[in-house]
């Protein structure tokens, strides 16, 4: 039989202890989840989509660095430390391969801004460097970067390389932090 329980007999002490601990027990339960919804709503996380501008390996020379660009000053001081060059008609000429000439497209930094990878200098060819993703929380931009090196042992060119990637933005003004992934790529 079913005994219910009026809030007089609750409060003047009728009611059973293991009751009053359940009580308690759901009653904290639901403030944990409570505060954890609320917290987890404040860490609002998006994925930025980015594209591509270029990606190859120097020949010649390039520093290793990871750099957030918002104006075309820094784009050009970029363009100039990493030895790419930037002709007047808006031709990207790359240190790779300079017969072949890739436009670059030209960039508004008053609605976007530009991601740059630069691996620095490798002794031999089979490195790789990208852009995996962007992710935008509620204070800041974390860009996860991949830099990949072939196994000991691949069979690879013999050659100084140097990998980049340089990706577009939509324009941001939050602080950028970067996170690199290394990969050991297995030859088959």
């Amino acid at each position: 039989m079913i005994k219910y329980l009026s809030w007089i007999d609750i409060i003047g002490g009728k009611m059973n202890n293991k009751i009053w601990i359940y009580i308690i027990l759901i009653i904290l339960i639901l403030v944990a989840l409570v505060s954890i919804f609320i917290s987890n709503s404040n860490k609002k996380i998006k994925e930025i989509s980015f594209n591509d501008i270029t990606q190859d390996v120097l020949i010649e020379s390039g520093e290793r660095g990871y750099y957030f660009i918002n104006t075309d000053e820094g784009w050009q001081n970029l363009l100039k430390k990493q030895n790419l060059m930037l002709n007047t008609s808006k031709m990207f000429i790359s240190s790779q391969n300079t017969s072949s000439v890739d436009v670059l497209p030209a960039i508004d930094f008053n609605n976007n801004s530009v991601i740059a990878v630069f691996m620095g200098t490798r002794n031999t060819g089979g490195f790789e460097i990208n852009v995996k993703k962007i992710i935008e929380t509620k204070d800041n931009i974390t860009v996860t970067v991949n830099e990949i090196e072939p196994d000991k042992n691949c069979n690879v060119i013999q050659v100084i390389t140097h990998p980049y990637q340089i990706v577009k933005i939509q324009k941001i003004t939050k602080n950028v932090d970067f996170k690199t992934i290394n990969i050991i790529k297995k030859c088959d």
